[in-house]
């Protein structure tokens, strides 16, 4: 017989999706049966797919609006812009937010040191990103654009000043509807904003202008949501019970943020802004279906997995697996046999060259998602470290393999060298899975 099982427990005052009694009483820690458990589950899972795939729709939509109002070097100047931030973003976010999803105590005690680390992040990028504005144009080849630099590096500030209460309370209280209203506002001031100043400047600038229309909107939405007043205040002691969580999610998210940008690293500095600005759309629309899927199904699945039994850890991840491939192997059908059409339509054919590359980014799609289910997976099981040696191993898969193939067959041998980042990890990945499940009940 299958063990019941508990789900996150729920602060005071929150409730789980539906406000039932199961939720209620789930919130004090009360043991639920698999049926419920399921319903859970599906109901978490709908709220952020919903999410995500507003997140993906509308901003596919507005790409493609954008693209046809501007030219690919228009976006590969922003595209260069953005990789640089979020680069330094990856490289010093200490992920204290989701270090809080797995603590047992009240978190409001954290939440002060949370806020302040994050604002004292985007200072510190910011200073980097104007000093080093010359010599980032002069890489990405844009040397009498370095004023693209200079515009984004207030953002990451921005981006900190959000409620610090917000990813680690969409977790802990299972209430995914958050996450959509976010993304929905994000979106719509982001589209509103940009669509006004790229009619205005007609460049790259209006990029950047809904860029930060839509970041602002999220960031003061949130604490609408969750208000509260933080301080600058920094607890060392406090700090470091989140590092030993979050520290491992730190170094994997900068193995996974260079797996993400060697690409277009190499792309914009051997092959120019257009080709980079084609790469990066072929990128978005390879990824868009199969990797959203499963992005959505991690999210709920890592706050939920350390409260299943083995038997029910082992349905959901099969679960799980099985719609990623069958997203992933549909949308896959469609680009290799209508590829071009749908580019000609949707943006122009001013962007064809996104095809080739396209074509392969879309098998990167599925393998890529197979990898963020197991990687949540891991985090969820409390175990953070497997889940980095596998994201290390995909960046050097990716950085061994992406300067040889790019020099040698363009676009689409960088395309090739970011499939095999993501292909080669998957068995090691499965097995280490297997070795964190194993004890559970």
């Amino acid at each position: 017989m299958t063990q019941p099982a508990k789900i996150p427990t729920v602060y005071p005052g929150a409730e789980l999706p539906d406000g039932s009694a199961q939720a209620a009483a789930a919130a004090d820690g009360a043991i639920i049966g698999p049926g419920e458990l399921r319903r859970v589950f599906l109901r978490s899972l709908g709220w952020t797919g919903a999410a995500r795939l507003a997140a993906g729709l509308g901003g596919g939509l507005r790409y493609l609006v954008f693209a046809r109002l501007l030219s690919p070097f228009d976006f590969g100047v922003f595209g260069a812009a953005s990789v640089a931030e979020l680069l330094l973003r990856e490289f010093t976010d200490p992920n204290f937010s989701r270090a809080l999803v797995p603590r047992k105590e009240k978190i409001n005690q954290y939440l002060d040191t949370v806020w302040s680390v994050a604002v004292a992040q985007g200072v510190l990028i910011a200073i980097v990103m104007v000093a080093a504005a010359r010599p980032l144009a002069r890489f990405f080849r844009i040397g009498h654009l370095g004023s693209a630099f200079v515009a984004i590096a207030p953002f990451p500030i921005v981006t900190g000043m959000a409620s610090p209460a917000v990813a680690a309370r969409i977790y802990r209280d299972l209430d995914f509807r958050v996450s959509l209203i976010l993304n929905v506002a994000e979106l719509v001031a982001g589209f509103s904003f940009g669509l006004a100043a790229i009619l205005f400047w007609r460049d790259w600038r209006g990029l950047m202008a809904a860029t930060y229309a839509a970041q602002l909107t999220r960031t003061a939405l949130s604490y609408y949501f969750y208000p509260y007043r933080p301080r600058l205040a920094f607890d060392f002691a406090r700090a470091r019970k989140l590092f030993k969580f979050g520290g491992w999610i730190t170094a994997r998210r900068i193995a996974e943020g260079a797996a993400r940008k060697i690409d277009s690293l190499a792309v914009g500095h051997f092959l120019g802004p257009q080709v980079l600005g084609e790469y990066q759309l072929a990128f978005r629309a390879g990824e868009l279906s199969t990797f959203e899927v499963a992005y959505a199904t991690g999210l709920v699945l890592f706050p939920m997995l350390r409260r299943l039994d083995r038997r029910n850890v082992g349905r959901f991840l099969l679960g799980a697996n099985a719609l990623v491939l069958a997203a992933g192997i549909l949308y896959a059908g469609v680009i290799w046999g209508w590829g071009g059409q749908i580019i000609s339509l949707a943006v122009g054919s001013k962007w064809m060259g996104a095809l080739p590359p396209l074509r392969l980014l879309c098998l990167f799609g599925i393998f890529a998602g197979l990898l963020a289910v197991g990687t949540q997976c891991l985090d969820g099981l409390n175990a953070p470290k497997p889940a980095f040696k596998v994201s290390l191993l995909s960046v050097a898969i990716l950085a061994i393999l992406v300067l040889p193939l790019t020099l040698a067959f363009g676009v689409s041998g960088t395309a090739a060298a970011v499939v095999a980042s993501a292909a080669i990890p998957l068995p090691w990945m499965f097995r280490l899975q297997r070795r964190a499940i194993g004890p559970l009940q």
